[in-house]
């Protein structure tokens, strides 16, 4: 590899963990460590000093000198960029190591915002149902747990979507899916609607909307599990418009109204 090539590697490498560190950090997590280069042999280059002092002291033809030997293969050592590989390969042992402890970081990451989903489904279906902005209550003592609770869901899920994205997942605009699952009837209700009425992207519209706040593995299981629900969405359409076709409207209406039955989101809270 070439010194090039080696200093890219200690720059990505360099970056990347301090990135994870700096999202650990707003988890309350400790920062993980670089790489330990203190114990890495000493390939640095002699001065012309010390080759001068160990010519003048040889004794016989310097070339046989053990001392010059020993520095003319430091010399050429740190010629061939040997450090700058050693110090890119432990990044890079570093860095695997960091990324390593990413899968359980992330279970315990979703453990914490479920049980912060707990609390903002309850109050959007309880007390403070209707109220489109948590913001709107803030200064009210009896929402102080409701506003904790968004405070510390919207953390664990930035939180959530960066680790996703250190381990490789492609990430783009947030979708519903990241914050939260919901039933067919509901993917069927907001697709069916005019217009679409899914929810906005923030955990309280997600719990508004009558989904489960829930994090789903990483962002490609966002993506899966927002495809596989429209995909069923798709599918109760084309049922309905089958049992129709074989005049079966009651049974077509039966099945419709199983969605459309009242879902009272505000609309503000939708997109």
């Amino acid at each position: 590899m070439s010194n090039i090539q080696n200093a890219i590697v200690i720059n990505n490498a360099t970056r990347d963990l301090g990135n994870l560190n700096r999202i650990r950090g707003t988890i309350n997590l400790d920062p993980l460590p670089g790489p330990d280069l203190d114990n890495l042999p000493d390939v640095t280059a002699p001065t012309p000093e010390e080759i001068t002092r160990a010519v003048l002291a040889a004794k016989g033809s310097p070339g046989a000198d053990k001392q010059v030997q020993a520095l003319h293969t430091c010399s050429w050592l740190a010629s061939t960029g040997a450090l700058d590989a050693l110090i890119a390969d432990a990044w890079g042992q570093a860095l695997t190591a960091a990324k390593a402890t990413i899968p359980a970081v992330l279970d315990d990451v979703r453990a914490q915002y479920k049980e912060h989903g707990k609390v903002l489904m309850d109050a959007a279906q309880g007390r403070w149902k209707g109220v489109e902005k948590i913001a709107q209550v803030a200064t009210d003592p009896a929402a102080r747990a409701l506003v904790d609770a968004e405070q510390q869901a919207t953390v664990l899920h930035i939180a959530w979507r960066h680790l996703s994205v250190a381990l490789g997942h492609g990430a783009g605009p947030a979708r519903w899916s990241e914050f939260g699952t919901a039933s067919i009837d509901h993917i069927w209700y907001a697709m069916n609607s005019r217009p679409q009425k899914f929810p906005n992207t923030d955990v309280w519209s997600v719990a508004c909307a009558g989904f489960t706040l829930d994090l789903p593995e990483n962002l490609n299981a966002a993506q899966a599990r927002r495809n596989d629900l429209i995909a069923a969405a798709n599918k109760k359409d084309d049922d309905i418009r089958t049992l129709k076709m074989k005049g079966e409207n009651r049974a077509a209406e039966r099945l419709a109204s199983i969605s459309s039955d009242q879902h009272e989101v505000p609309d503000a809270m939708l997109s």
